[in-house]
This record gives structure tokens, C-alpha cells and sequence, in this order.
């Protein structure tokens, strides 16, 4: 019996923003949302595995500055795909760890098609 090749996970990182982001996220007639979604049906259609979308906490001069929240972009993520993993990063240093897993738990139940 021959051992099965390990599969490479194929993931779109930085989804939740773009190059542009900081325009995006300082005018108010533009959607960060938008380019999210576009980019989520864009990986879908290609069969990617997973959006990985990371809490950054820079701004401007320091960095990109990724999705403006990440579990509110995987959150609407999640209701216009279907067959593509959801992933978030959000750090501890600003959020108490209780009130994280309580908001992954609701994300995973109110996420169409979640395993819970």
C-alpha cells in the first residue's frame, strides 16, 4: 500500500484588504467589503481552500493595515461562500480571550453551512 502525497493547502492571505486599503478604509463612498467579496468568489471559483484574513494592527506609515476587523469580514465572507475556508486571526492583547471564543463560537454557528 502506497503512502498518499501530502496535499498543499491552498490559501489567499491578505483577503480582507488590498494595496489600497488605507483609501478604502478612510473614504466612505468605498467599500474595503466590496474588493473582500470579489476577492472570496474570485478564490472560490478557483478552488482555493482558504481566505486567511490576519488581525494588523499598523496603520499608514507603518504597514497595510489588512480588513478592518477581521471576524466581521469573515463573518460576511461566510454568507457568500459556500465552499471555502473562513480563517481570522485576532489578537488577545486588545480582546479578552472570553469574549473570543464566544464571538468564533457565534461566527461558526451563524456561518451557513457550519459544522456545528
Amino acid at each position: 500500500m502506497s503512502a498518499k502525497q501530502p496535499r498543499t493547502l491552498k490559501t489567499v492571505t491578505g483577503a480582507g484588504g488590498t494595496s489600497e486599503t488605507y483609501d478604502l478604509a478612510v473614504d466612505p463612498t468605498r467599500s474595503t467589503l466590496d474588493t473582500a467579496v470579489r476577492v472570496a468568489k474570485l478564490a472560490e471559483a478557483a478552488r482555493i481552500d482558504a481566505l486567511f484574513t490576519a488581525d494588523l494592527l499598523s496603520f499608514d506609515a507603518q504597514g497595510a493595515i489588512g480588513s478592518q476587523e477581521p471576524l466581521v469580514f469573515v463573518s460576511a465572507l461566510s454568507q457568500v461562500t459556500s465552499r471555502i475556508g473562513l480563517i481570522a486571526t485576532v489578537s488577545t492583547t486588545f480582546h479578552h480571550p472570553f469574549n473570543l471564543a464566544r464571538l468564533f463560537g457565534t461566527l461558526d454557528h451563524a456561518a451557513p453551512g457550519s459544522s456545528s
